[in-house]
């Protein structure tokens, strides 16, 4: 905290030593004075919004560029949420790589999301000094009080059901509870979400040999993973064209087209993998060519995966989101990864190429 003159016309701070609320390594609130001012609110009945933010993917920045690269994202975050929120709800740390505000006064839908939007579109444009690739976004969940709730848990239970629901969605989002929406909204935790994972990984499997029509079963998982993804666009394309084509019903752009193989394949990993979380990555890259085709797409981020076997490659896996970035999270990853190449066993096995398929 910089200044502060910036919560001293909050009533519950004034008898509040700032100096030993302050978290130590964001130097913004900690939990648990954040807590005791959502109590203090709740036994004065004065009306609030409770925001729960979680930065994506925030493990991977620390396994990549380690914990003291890690810490300063998480600094530079936390102290763009200060700012972000001044003077219209106060913020603090959560634990780890999450926080919490709290916005007294603010229950009406339009201002909650106006602090939510501002919240998700600053920190995705956040530059980090010595990490040049580094981006991070953060997903939302709010609810308000005692619009939603007057019960402290089920207010807390709320709110976070609806930010694992933005995960879900693809991250780099807010969700305001609304009852008529969220209410019976059911989020699996702990060993269910492992059991979900895997039960996905079966299913794949057992969508690309449910019959003898290997197009009709690619098809058939191209909408099924699509829809558990919430993709945008997702392709399978030979070396030569795009053979299956699925896209979200109520997406704004369908006119997606073929991208040659080279362009992809000067990109990828070892494994046949590449991702961006936004394509704005390559324009310091030697890719342009690259770029300009996804941007002609209004592709914002992007994956593809090399459809191979015994070094056989027949095409790509390719999976798009238009106009917003997306963290690629690696259960993500593992799925589309399982999908390409089990494509690309049954290819192998039956002697055929994706060309071919659609040949008949």
């Amino acid at each position: 905290m910089k200044d502060k003159n910036d919560i001293k016309d909050i009533e519950f701070f004034k008898n509040v030593d700032i100096d030993s609320a302050i978290d130590g390594l964001t130097r913004i609130f900690r939990r648990e004075y954040i807590i005791r001012y959502i109590d203090y609110l709740m036994k004065e009945k004065k009306p609030f919004s409770l925001l729960l933010m979680d930065i994506d993917n925030f493990k991977y920045v620390n396994d990549i560029y380690g914990h003291s690269m890690g810490d300063a994202v998480l600094c530079q975050t936390a102290q763009f949420l200060y700012e972000s929120v001044k003077g219209k709800a106060v913020v603090g740390r959560y634990g780890g790589d999450e926080f919490i505000a709290v916005a007294e006064g603010v229950v009406a839908y339009e201002k909650l999301w106006s602090i939510c939007h501002d919240i998700t579109y600053g920190v995705g444009q956040l530059n980090f000094n010595g990490m040049p690739g580094v981006s991070v976004t953060v997903t939302i969940g709010a609810a308000r009080y005692p619009d939603d709730s007057d019960d402290y848990d089920d207010l807390f239970g709320y709110a976070d059901k609806v930010l694992y629901r933005g995960k879900a969605k693809g991250r780099n989002c807010f969700i305001i509870y609304l009852p008529e929406k969220h209410k019976n909204l059911f989020i699996s935790e702990g060993n269910e979400r492992t059991f979900d994972s895997m039960y996905l990984h079966a299913r794949i499997f057992k969508m690309l040999n449910f019959s003898d029509d290997i197009l009709n079963n690619i098809k058939i998982m191209a909408d099924s993973l699509s829809g558990n993804l919430m993709l945008d666009h997702l392709a399978v394309q030979s070396n030569e064209s795009i053979i299956v084509s699925n896209t979200t019903p109520t997406g704004k752009h369908k006119d997606f087209a073929f991208i040659p193989s080279d362009l992809i394949e000067t990109s990828t990993n070892n494994w046949g993998l590449m991702y961006l979380n936004t394509v704005d990555v390559l324009e310091k890259s030697s890719h342009i060519p690259l770029l300009q085709e996804l941007r002609a797409q209004n592709i914002k981020a992007t994956l593809f995966c090399r459809i191979d076997c015994k070094n056989k490659s027949y095409g790509y896996l390719r999976a798009d989101m238009v106009d917003k970035m997306r963290i690629w999270q690696y259960d993500d990853m593992d799925l589309l990864v399982t999908a390409a190449k089990e494509i690309g066993t049954i290819l192998n096995l039956k002697g055929i190429t994706l060309e071919e398929l659609i040949k008949g």
